[in-house]
């Protein structure tokens, strides 16, 4: 992965680097594993989306892109009606950003300040699980930023990667990051073995035939004899399979006939 020191506007370093050679999950767990407190940026053209995040957990988020913003979300969710939604607009272009968005319909009575901060915690995951998505543009993130007003999520940063593997990723991605068909998944447990499992499919927030498909992963298959399996749903061991190696809870091990420089 390449990455260099890029200046902020106030003098101090943030890592940066292109989205071609680190996956935004790379970088999501990365921040998360460090428990940075920041603001994770990507650009690609005139498309910025921020990521706010306190040691580690997202917290905040902007984008834009007219489709990710709060008002469209709520009018999209049915929860602003046209002429709402046209009003705040205009409220919005008045203001010239002296208020927030949020600030500007709690005054406006449009919205009750229960379904603002519920709004706020969905436009969130929105911004964060189509960040997923980039791969091309620039990254930079920008240490020590803190957020003023911080939204407190409800779902840990391995279950976001899970559910982006899971809805977002598109399989052939999986497939790449998957490698060798025959290397053999042995996932990386310290030895209460039940306990583990159980706390792993609740981080995680696995459905039940994906807690199934977690208790396959001991070694004792590849992963072409598993996919080879007809009752196998190949996007559900992939995605699954991809985020435990990227959390550090999976080894890829290969197999005597798929090993480097084995004969064939």
């Amino acid at each position: 992965m390449s990455v260099e020191a890029a200046p902020q506007a106030d003098g101090a370093a943030a890592m940066s680097g292109a989205l071609r050679d680190a996956s935004v999950p790379e970088l999501l767990w990365r921040l998360h594993s460090a428990r940075a407190t920041g603001v994770l940026e990507l650009r690609d053209g005139d498309a910025v989306k921020s990521l706010w995040m306190t040691y580690g957990q997202p917290v905040f988020a902007r984008s834009s892109l007219p489709g990710d913003r709060l008002t469209e979300r709520l009018r999209l969710r049915g929860l602003l009606s046209p002429e709402e939604f046209a009003a705040v607009q205009v409220a919005i272009e008045g203001d010239r950003g002296e208020r927030r968005i949020g600030q500007l319909l709690l005054e406006a009575r449009l919205i009750p300040k229960r379904v603002l901060d519920e709004s706020l915690h969905e436009q969130l995951l929105w911004i964060l699980d189509s960040m997923l998505l980039w791969s091309h543009g620039q990254w930079a993130f920008f240490a020590d930023v803190s957020c003023d007003e911080p939204v407190t999520l409800n779902v840990t940063m391995p279950a976001i990667l899970m559910k982006g593997a899971r809805d977002r990723l598109p399989l052939s991605w999986l497939r790449r990051a998957r490698g060798r068909e025959g290397v053999t998944p042995r996932l990386l447990l310290r030895g209460e073995t039940e306990r583990e499992l159980v706390d792993l499919g609740e981080a995680l927030r696995l459905d039940p035939s994906e807690r199934l498909c977690l208790r396959r992963l001991d070694g004792s298959q590849s992963l072409r004899a598993m996919l080879n399996d007809f009752e196998t749903d190949e996007r559900e061991l992939l995605s699954l399979v991809y985020t435990l190696q990227l959390i550090g809870k999976l080894q890829l091990e290969d197999t005597l006939e798929d090993a480097p420089g084995a004969a064939r």
